[in-house]
């Protein structure tokens, strides 16, 4: 009697367990129903009504309380085979890893290109890590030569230089791609996570540069395969120091005061602009003639084309006399302000 005693409590506790945890399931695919019955088909209404039911509570305990999200990482994970929605394999291309690291001098090489072409003919009919394909195919098609002189940046020094064999080239091609690969990885995951799906499943596959990825219940595969597809772009400038740069731009502060002054100069009075056209108009009608050069001259004080992008600049009275005139006198740098520290000095950094 007691042996049938201790299974018939540790049946009870385990049916309650089990149905502790069916009811998350339970209670998540009832307001998915709901979701469904408020949204008539509406998929973009049925994603507002689930978003706005994630912080509700719809499952409770006494004890305890379980909003919408407790129960969607809770449910029963079904899988696709059972619940549907998205499996998904991405492929890197490595080729293009490759191109990023050679010398950029060498995309357009002959020898470079073919092997670039060979490599991916070869890669239709075979699995193998294509950065092995394109190894041979570099030797195949340049019997004896250094692969290493494609790869020789200022970013691979230390990595690769003039000694570094063919054989040595491929693990550091390598490596790089795997580093490649795997923020590739980190970033779909970061971006699968926007979708609040908590039954995934995404995997590197043994061949080197695609991932699986399995998401079940996924209802919007257009808007998944935009997202997973979509890509950055990562570029670095080179930099210089404001000690490097500062003649330079001081040369370009003066240049434009220059051309500000002349402005003044031409613009003060009108009627020099006026005086000038009437004595032009009296020589002609007096008949007298005039050199060249002093035709040339009149024009060049009627002229002022190429001074308009200049007029943006501010002087009017909101600024006090001195700020007036620094900003006459130093254009650019009204603008474009050298970082200095207290006594004048230029300070230490980079700028592009």
């Amino acid at each position: 009697m007691q042996n049938k005693g201790a299974i018939r409590f540790f049946t009870i506790v385990l049916a309650l367990v089990s149905i502790y945890q069916l009811l998350f399931t339970v209670f998540a695919q009832k307001v998915e129903r709901d979701a469904k019955k408020y949204a008539q088909g509406d998929v973009r209404l049925e994603r507002s009504y689930l978003d706005s039911m994630k912080s509700e509570v719809v499952y409770n305990v006494l004890v305890k309380k379980y909003t919408y999200q407790d129960c969607k990482e809770r449910e029963i994970n079904m899988g696709l085979d059972l619940k549907g929605g998205m499996n998904v394999i991405l492929e890197i291309a490595v080729e293009d890893i490759i191109r990023s690291l050679a010398a950029p001098q060498f995309l357009t090489d002959p020898v470079f290109t073919e092997t670039m072409s060979t490599a991916q003919q070869m890669k239709q009919s075979s699995t193998r890590d294509f950065i092995d394909i394109f190894a041979e195919a570099f030797e195949t098609n340049n019997p004896g030569g250094q692969l290493a002189q494609f790869f020789m940046t200022p970013e691979t020094r230390g990595d690769i230089d003039f000694n570094t064999t063919n054989s040595e080239v491929v693990v550091y091609l390598k490596r790089e791609a795997e580093d490649a690969i795997n923020n590739s990885y980190n970033v779909l995951r970061n971006r699968i996570d926007k979708f609040g799906v908590v039954q995934l499943n995404i995997q590197k596959m043994e061949r080197q540069g695609r991932i699986l990825i399995e998401l079940p219940g996924v209802k919007e595969p257009e808007r998944v395969a935009k997202l997973l597809t979509g890509t950055a772009n990562l570029e670095f400038w080179t930099t210089y120091q404001n000690v490097e740069i500062w003649r330079e731009i001081e040369q370009a502060n003066n240049a434009l005061a220059g051309i500000l002054k002349a402005e003044d100069m031409l613009g003060a009075d009108e009627f020099v602009a006026e005086e000038v056209t009437g004595a032009l108009q009296e020589d002609i009608l007096t008949g007298e003639e005039e050199s060249l050069f002093e035709l040339q001259d009149e024009e060049l004080l009627l002229d002022t084309t190429g001074l308009d992008f200049l007029s943006d600049i501010d002087t009017s009275a909101d600024f006090s006399t001195e700020e007036a005139q620094f900003i006459r006198e130093n254009p650019l740098f009204a603008i474009l302000r050298p970082y200095v520290d207290n006594t004048g000095n230029l300070i230490q950094t980079c700028v592009v």
